[in-house]
Order: C-alpha cells, then sequence, then structure tokens
C-alpha cells in the first residue's frame, strides 16, 4: 500500500501521485493508495484504473507521523506486506516500482531506502552530525548500510508492514525531526537499510524560500520540535540548540528581522 501525505494540493496536482501513476503503468500493474490528506478542506478524487484509493481528510492538520501511523493501520486491515511511505512534492521515476521489486529479492532487509535528490544534490540517504542532516556527496546503491551511522528521509521509503508495526512514528513530531526520531525508533529491532538504485527528486523545504510569516511560523515549529527530540531521543546532543541558534542568526540575516533570534530565545 502506498501511503501519501498530502497538504493544500489537489492529489492530481501531487508529482508523486503523477509520478506512481506513471510507474504503474509503465509496470502493468495496479496498487492501492492511501491518502491522507492534512488540508483545511476536503477534496474529491475520481477514480483511477490503476489505483484503490482510500482517502483520510485531516483538517487539524495533524502532520506526517499521524498520516503514516493511519496508513499503517489501513495496510494491515487491508492484509499488506509492505507500505511505501511518500510525500506529495517527490517525483519518481517511471521504473520505480521495478526496481523495488528488484530490491526486494537481493536482501531479506524489510527496510528499502531511495536515493533524493533535490537541486543542490543528495538529500537522503545523509548522517546526522552536529545538531542537524548532513548531506553526502556520493553513496553506492545496492548494498545494505547500517542504522546506526545513517539517517533518511521519510519519502520513498519502502517498509514491511512487520517492522512499520514494531516502530510506527511519533505523533509529538508532526513534521521536523520526524525522519529522524524513526530511524530511532527503527534502530531497536534493524541493524541495517537497503538502499535501492532508485533516483527520486525531493523538494526539500528547508532549502526553499517562502514569505516571511510563513516562514518564521515554520521555524516556530522547527524549534519545538527539536526541543522535543534533543529531550527524548538524543539528550546528550549539546549540538543541536548550538545549530538552532545558527539557523536564527542565518534567517534574520537573509530576511532583515531579528524575530528569528527572538524566537529562538523564547523556545529555549
Amino acid at each position: 500500500m502506498v501511503v501519501m501525505t498530502i497538504y493544500g494540493r489537489k492529489i492530481e496536482q501531487s508529482e508523486a501521485f503523477q509520478s506512481l501513476t506513471t510507474a504503474l503503468y509503465h509496470h502493468h500493474s495496479s496498487a492501492s493508495v492511501f491518502i491522507y490528506d492534512n488540508s483545511g478542506e476536503p477534496q474529491y478524487i475520481e477514480n483511477n484504473p490503476h489505483w484503490k484509493i482510500h482517502y483520510q481528510h485531516d483538517p487539524k492538520n495533524s502532520g506526517v507521523s499521524k498520516a503514516y501511523n493511519s496508513g499503517y493501520a489501513k495496510a494491515r486491515e487491508q492484509n499488506k506486506t509492505w507500505i511505501l511511505l511518500v510525500d506529495q512534492d517527490t517525483l519518481f521515476p517511471p521504473d520505480a516500482f521495478t526496481k523495488y521489486y528488484q530490491s526486494l529479492s537481493q536482501t531479506s532487509s524489510e527496510v528499502f531506502v531511495p536515493l533524493l535528490k533535490d537541486a543542490v544534490g543528495l538529500i537522503s540517504p545523509h548522517k546526522f552530525r552536529w545538531g542537524s542532516g548532513q548531506r553526502l556527496k556520493t553513496i553506492n546503491p545496492l548494498t545494505d548500510f547500517p542504522l546506526n551511522s545513517y539517517f533518511f528521509v521519510n519519502s520513498g521509503v519502502l517498509i514491511s508492514t512487520a517492522a512499520f508495526g514494531k516502530t510506527g512514528y511519533d505523533e509529538n513530531l508532526p513534521l521536523d525531526f520526524s525522519d529522524f526520531a524513526f530511524v530511532n525508533r527503527l534502530r531497536k529491532n534493524h541493524a541495517s537499510f537497503y538502499l535501492v538504485d532508485l533516483s527520486c527528486q525531493h523538494h526539500l523545504s528547508s532549502t526553499e524560500k517562502n514569505v516571511h510569516p510563513e516562514k518564521l511560523e515554520r521555524f516556530r515549529g522547527y524549534l519545538v520540535a527539536s526541543k522535543y527530540y534533543k529531550a527524548k531521543y538524543s539528550p546528550k546532543n549539546q549540538w543541536i540548540p548550538i545549530r538552532n541558534l545558527l539557523r536564527a542568526l542565518k534567517l534574520s540575516a537573509n530576511y532583515r528581522s531579528l524575530q528569528f533570534v527572538m524566537l529562538y530565545f523564547k523556545t529555549l
């Protein structure tokens, strides 16, 4: 089952939905999709021959963690063996499902991760250093990587329903740090993940320019999430607040406003 979270966009306009529909056509197959809509208003979704669609609207905008956990519940109800976690902005190549299926025969792993790239370069998998995700210049797919050394972004992760059931997402982290927390939880039962030879394009919100009020609110959510993540998952990591301060200074310089720095100190 594909579990797709969307916000503020018609599903037909989602790069993920469009590209995965093409991938299903390319693979001559169909699939189930659970669409978790965090938008303010519900939407009508037309029938599609490639999809069996399950739709859930959440006007409270509970975030991706709630969406993925809800998708897992639906997948288990439908007796699905695998779950593909998808963000609305990820662009998959036409051979995506072929690559996933090929990887299933290469390893006994229950966690499969694609290469995610944005306009700057590779964003997933990545390292976690000095309180923040750190990009890798290159990494070779078609092998297993230790979970105690690498992290990955949520979108594009193929995971067995059984493995997800033992892990789940922390719903106290609706967006920011949700993937870091998920990997930390995953490490309790799994030593590695398999890197699929699959390259996807992804829009990373932290590298995009937003108008000032939107950016300030996003930063507020980021600070709250980082404080919770540090307390529960990485209490000894003193780099997280330092990196947050550096981020606040950078944002204040970019937008010529001290509000970001003031917000940082208010949330300490």
